[in-house]
């Protein structure tokens, strides 16, 4: 019987619509490109989810998702379909149920391309996701929401060590420094490196990020240069609350954070440079002063830096003309200008003595 009612069960009728309407509202959609612009914005929420986890570790050497134990206190049937969603997209492949990153996924899990990621996604994302309230007035950076001062530390860290270090460290050695001053410190990244490679040197960083602050005390007391730090939360705009230990240093550096001053205007920022040359005067000192050079085109993430300025008000960066022009009105002397031309962000390193 059942037999025979298959023979003859009629297949259902197939129906096509092709109405101009529909096709056209689809068509505009998918050249507009943004089916790209939102596969591009989860990846990337994807890929700092498993890096946040540990799963991107984990993925250098496989993950073989068939044994119980490989994912063990997770959410076991959402890794395994967030791997396949990765493998759609070139960055894992699987081979009986073994994952394990491809060569783009390998470049996505370099050091360079996570601190970027994460600058952008873990430390501005919170800012972003409130752009619409910002917009309208409804909410206000440093009153209502906050980037993340630790993400953004720790990110930067890496970018520095990578980029930055080398010709911040070159100007310190030419002029002899060994009580550094560092302010927006971060992570601590730099007093740290710093400390651990002098044992004469002593460093004192600031910074207004409590959270980030915290993780800087916490890197220093596992090293054995952590005697000779402090980690201080204060303003690196108001040089009357800094510690006593921030009096007279023999360097001061500033990366990347001056240009937020901007926002007070230039006669706030001259004021501001003239209180560094008078800390530095009595040990003839000198201000090592990085920072970005924002170009306002689509080109390695510019476009994406000025939106973070613009949702976080700060002042906007200057290129390089601009802020030597603006160091004539000061009491410094700039000796050099140091720049590492096609890699990481574009950024300029001011080397300023008292004049």
């Amino acid at each position: 019987m059942t037999e025979t009612l298959k023979a003859n069960r009629v297949a259902p009728e197939t129906v096509d619509f092709t109405d101009r309407e529909p096709l056209d509202a689809w068509a505009n959609y998918r050249d507009s490109g943004l089916s790209r612009m939102i596969t591009s914005m989860h990846l990337c929420m994807a890929l700092q989810a498993v890096h946040e986890t540990g799963l991107l570790n984990r993925l250098r050497d496989g993950i073989d998702v068939t044994d119980r134990r490989s994912l063990e206190r997770m959410h076991a049937p959402m890794v395994r379909e967030l791997l396949q969603y990765l493998a759609v997209h070139g960055v894992v492949a699987e081979a009986g149920g073994r994952y394990t990153l491809t060569p783009l996924g390998r470049r996505f899990a370099d050091d360079v391309a996570l601190a970027q990621l994460g600058f952008y996604v873990e430390a501005y994302g919170p800012v972003l996701h409130r752009l619409p309230q910002l917009l309208s007035g409804e909410a206000r950076y440093g009153q209502d929401l906050l980037r993340d001062g630790e993400a953004l530390g720790r990110h930067c860290s890496v970018l520095g060590r990578v980029f930055f270090a080398a010709m911040i460290k070159d100007s310190l050695r030419r002029h002899r420094s060994r009580r550094v001053l560092d302010l927006g410190c971060g992570s601590g990244g730099l007093l740290l490196d710093l400390c651990r490679e002098h044992p004469d040197t002593c460093g004192v960083g600031i910074d207004l990020s409590g959270a980030a602050v915290e993780y800087a005390r916490r890197m220093a007391a596992v090293t054995d240069a952590g005697g000779r730090l402090q980690f201080h939360v204060r303003d690196a705009f108001r040089p009357d609350t800094w510690p006593d230990a921030a009096r007279e240093p023999d360097a001061i550096t500033a990366i990347g954070i001056l240009h937020e001053l901007f926002r007070d205007g230039d006669d706030a920022m001259v004021e501001l440079l003239n209180a560094f040359a008078a800390r530095l005067r009595p040990r003839q000192g000198v201000l090592v002063l990085l920072e970005p050079e924002i170009r306002y085109e689509t080109q390695e993430n510019d476009s994406d830096f000025f939106l973070i300025h613009l949702a976080t008000e700060q002042g906007m960066p200057r290129r390089r003309e601009g802020w030597l022009e603006l160091f004539e009105r000061t009491d410094f002397r700039c000796e050099r200008v140091l720049s590492r031309p096609g890699a990481g962000p574009r950024c300029a390193v001011f080397e300023l003595v008292p004049a």
